[in-house]
């Protein structure tokens, strides 16, 4: 089946503030990431396309690299836990958490990202070493309830992010070592439908986002 906006909706109507909260209330939504630079005099990189949606602890992050096949993708799913009294800047760092999954078992940049805001919709994410520096930007329409659901009775692990009319779908595989599915979906008003915009599966983008379940439990919930 379709999941509409109006049945997501329909799921969050009397929802209250629940769950752990790891992340600072300005971290809330849905990021596109404008560039990556690595080390300080590096060109601005803008060839993936990166999608982050943060909710009050869980996260989803989808990355389409052009030169990657799909079990080479650094996408993953899991918790954002950030230190804001560190100096000189807050750090974020990211945990599997209970229900958080990889495509990489090991990640490319292991150490724990500064975050410095320019304005309160665009931050960038250094990293100590001098790595690497990327810009983000908050999607306006991510704006809105930010909410974590699991599906307890699918047969694989499934989670999914909503932040405003953005949504990310978290699906793993079935089989240790496949492709597992990452997905963002935005709102598409004239259907009430949410239409697949970037997906770890090709053949997904443009179409309506599909579920196989229809119980979600929900994990966090808070509004932006």
């Amino acid at each position: 089946m379709s999941l509409t906006y109006r049945s997501l909706n329909e799921l969050l109507a009397d929802a209250e503030p629940t769950g752990e909260q790891t992340v600072p209330d300005r971290l809330f939504g849905c990021w596109r990431r404008n560039w990556i630079r690595f080390g300080d005099d590096g060109a601005k990189d803008s060839s993936v396309q990166v999608r982050w949606l943060q909710t009050a602890s869980g996260m989803g992050d989808l990355r389409i690299d052009p030169q990657q096949t799909q079990a080479e993708s650094d996408s993953s799913c899991g918790i954002t836990i950030v230190d804001q009294e560190a100096e000189p800047h807050m750090t974020a760092g990211w945990l599997d958490g209970p229900t958080g999954f990889a495509q990489q078992a090991v990640s490319n940049f292991p150490e724990k990202g500064w975050l410095v805001w320019d304005t309160p919709s665009v931050m960038r994410e250094l990293a100590p070493s001098g790595a690497y520096v990327e810009e983000w930007e908050r999607l306006p329409d991510s704006v809105g309830p930010v909410a974590h659901f699991i599906a307890p009775d699918a047969p694989t692990t499934t989670n999914l992010y909503v932040a405003g009319q953005q949504v990310f779908l978290a699906v793993r595989s079935p089989i240790a070592g496949g492709l597992h599915q990452f997905s963002c979906a935005t709102h598409a008003v004239a259907t009430d439908t949410l239409t697949v915009e970037l997906s770890s599966s090709p053949t997904a983008v443009g179409k309506p986002l599909k579920l196989n379940n229809t119980a979600w439990q929900l994990i966090s919930y808070r509004h932006l």
